[in-house]
């Protein structure tokens, strides 16, 4: 449902208000980058179009089944510049109409929505975007983007002006059956035990290039014209099963339990959290890769995965009434990060950095990490924390967490250059050095300042730091650089030296493993990640 009101300064909003009776129903995409699809009904499905016209009734077929484009045109979008997101619509309309008085074409847009289930207000997502400009033209909004760069962590944005549209065609391996359709197809399950097999799911995991495989869904499965005029498959299902897919792609079965079932609520807590925000242009909620979270389907669950969304479920974070965006990463190095040194967004109080250890605040060893030389030694040690496996021998694998606790990778001078001329567009010429100019309070760089015989460049934004100086991604922010340099002064070398893995907000997964074997309940695991929140049961 959307409400629409218009404000003192005549500006035109609407929110969203989203309602479930009980347990939500989420709709997760599938991208196969295909202008076919190639499926397998297991059980017994109708097949109905996009207005619910029954196309074929009770179809139970072992054959393999095609949806082909036989013509499509993909949707339109106008990009514009992301300049802020704001939790307060007063805050956001100052910092307007500031803009406004200096002759930028700026305005508000309302992002979110109001969730209520079983009749309770369970969330309230809403932001307030400050957002310049309207162009069809990419490029243009990139280079208009560089008049805001030093105030702002800016980013381009698409909205859609026209809906993809195409005609499919339907038909089994043998061609007995077949029919043509506008857009949508939906397979609808006679019994809960149905699931479809879909071969060629597009997947991309990581640095890893994308490659192709299948997944088994359950639930109403969609396939449609996605924006690109390629097809997309989209999955309907409950939000633990959901929950059961996510946490089985990202733990192994044989971790504890309790750090099972902590995965379990923070995952189901940040999905809540999160309904609603992303994938505004497209038609599903979530998509399948760790752009939102991994999702297989349901191949490779476990019967511990089982278990843990079991027994919690329902269960969910809370903070201040709303569900608490709880994030998590692999391993953090030694020291969580604040939310707010990574995402340019309102601060979150229950996100704010620790020292991840229960028996100390981490001021004997390293104190702040306000200085390099504090960061060097920092990086250099391995201090006794939760995700350091040094000495620790469990029945389980935890080699993730070994190999990116302290890492190093060394480019050459001339791959390095290559690398940032391919990934911020800019001919820095030979690369002399690159200075740290902020960090977080666990040592991950917010910006740093690339030195070259033709330019320097200033980059922020853990992430975007991350991409510029690897041929993928580095693990993390949290780094220092050594530089090796020749007879005549020139850099040969560069070795980035760096504690963790992934952006370090919140729960240390490795951690929380290691908590969990050593007898902490998954309440102790939580509220030492996620401070002053409290669980309750939201369905």
């Amino acid at each position: 449902m959307e409400n629409t009101i218009t404000d003192k300064n005549n500006i035109k909003e609407t929110f969203t208000i989203r309602t479930f009776d009980n347990e939500p129903v989420i709709r997760v995409g599938l991208e196969s980058g295909n202008m076919n699809i190639d499926f397998r009904m297991n059980g017994t499905y109708d097949i109905i179009d996009e207005n619910d016209n029954v196309l074929m009734e009770n179809v139970k077929s072992k054959l393999k089944w095609r949806v082909k484009i036989l013509e499509s045109t993909g949707a339109t979008f106008s990009y514009s510049i992301l300049l802020k997101e704001f939790f307060s619509e007063d805050d956001c309309m100052n910092e307007l109409l500031e803009l406004r008085k200096k002759g930028y074409d700026v305005r508000k847009k309302e992002v979110g929505c109001i969730l209520y289930i079983n009749g309770s207000r369970i969330n309230n997502n809403l932001r307030y975007q400050l957002i310049c400009g309207k162009w069809e033209d990419k490029d243009f909004a990139e280079k208009e983007m560089k008049k805001f760069k030093e105030k702002y962590e800016c980013r381009i944005i698409k909205e859609k002006i026209s809906e993809s549209e195409g005609k499919l065609e339907l038909f089994d391996s043998e061609y007995d059956r077949s029919a043509e359709i506008m857009n949508t197809l939906k397979l609808i399950p006679k019994s809960e035990d149905s699931s479809v097999t879909i071969y060629d799911v597009y997947c991309k995991k990581g640095n890893h290039n994308g490659r192709k495989e299948k997944r088994k869904l359950k639930g109403i499965v969609e396939i449609k014209v996605d924006n690109k005029g390629e097809l997309t498959v989209i999955s309907t299902i409950s939000l633990e099963d959901y929950i059961i897919g996510l946490v089985s792609c990202m733990m192994s079965p044989d971790f504890p339990l309790e750090s099972l079932k902590a995965q379990a609520i923070a995952t189901r807590s940040k999905i809540i959290s999160t309904y609603g925000l992303k994938h505004l242009n497209d038609n599903y909620d979530f998509c399948s890769s760790e752009h939102c979270e991994l999702y297989k389907g349901i191949y490779s669950l476990n019967d511990n995965v089982r278990i843990a969304v079991k027994e919690t479920k329902g269960k969910v974070l809370m903070h201040n009434g709303n569900a608490c965006h709880a994030v998590y990463n692999p391993v953090c190095g030694g020291h969580t990060e604040d939310y707010y040194n990574i995402w340019n967004s309102p601060e979150r109080p229950y996100l704010k950095g620790i020292f991840d250890s229960e028996n100390s605040d981490g001021s004997e060893i390293v104190g702040p990490l306000d200085t390099e030389k504090k960061v060097e030694r920092w990086i250099n040690s391995r201090p006794k924390v939760n995700c350091n496996l040094s000495g620790r021998n469990f029945n389980h694998s935890l080699d993730f967490a070994k190999k990116y606790f302290r890492w190093e990778i060394t480019y050459s001078r001339r791959e390095l250059e290559e690398i940032i001329k391919r990934k911020t567009n800019e001919d820095i010429g030979i690369l002399y050095d690159i200075i740290p100019r902020k960090r977080g309070i666990s040592g991950r760089l917010k910006e740093i300042e690339i030195l070259g015989s033709h330019k320097n460049i200033v980059l922020r934004n853990e992430n975007y730091i991350r991409h510029a100086l690897s041929d993928g991604l580095l693990n993390s922010s949290c780094f220092i650089v050594e530089v090796e340099t020749g007879d005549d002064g020139t850099p040969i070398n560069f070795t980035f030296i760096g504690a963790g893995s992934g952006h370090g907000v919140g729960m240390c997964q490795a951690g929380a493993i290691v908590m969990a074997e050593y007898g902490k309940s998954y309440e102790k695991i939580l509220n030492h990640f996620y401070r002053g929140i409290k669980t309750e049961i939201i369905y």
